[in-house]
């Protein structure tokens, strides 16, 4: 009985790949952009949620996923349009938020910051919509 169980999961593994191909096959860059959007999105929205509830381990969360967000859109920018107009608004965006240490104690102080992270999608939208 265990064999077979092995055989299973031995099957599983060496379909996994042939499955991760087929999808980054059917994944366009426009699809990738739009990914990264609602995803930005939804993170922002949970921030913004966060904030007024005054959850802090939420804004603790969401806050390192959206800085992560950040720094992953402006390396993807960089290696496919490294001539990018966007890039410079981009990492002037990023460069505020370097200049600013999330305190949790002290939650209030992310509230005038929200606005930044507003700019940065409208930046990231920029590419869809080919301005």
């Amino acid at each position: 009985m265990p064999m077979r169980y092995l055989i299973l999961l031995l099957t599983s593994f060496a379909l996994q790949p042939l499955s991760a191909q087929e999808l980054s096959r059917a994944t366009t860059p426009a699809d990738t952009a739009e990914y990264n959007i609602r995803l930005f999105e939804g993170r922002l929205g949970r921030l913004r949620e966060a904030v007024e509830k005054k959850d802090v381990s939420s804004m603790v969360g969401v806050y390192a996923h959206l800085l992560g967000d950040i720094r992953e859109e402006i390396g993807r920018v960089e290696n496919t349009n490294p001539k990018s107009v966007r890039l410079e608004p981009m990492l002037l965006v990023l460069n505020k938020f370097d200049a600013f240490i999330f305190d949790p104690a002290k939650p209030e102080e992310l509230k005038p910051y929200l606005p930044r992270f507003d700019e940065f999608l409208a930046l990231m939208k920029e590419e869809k919509t080919g301005k």
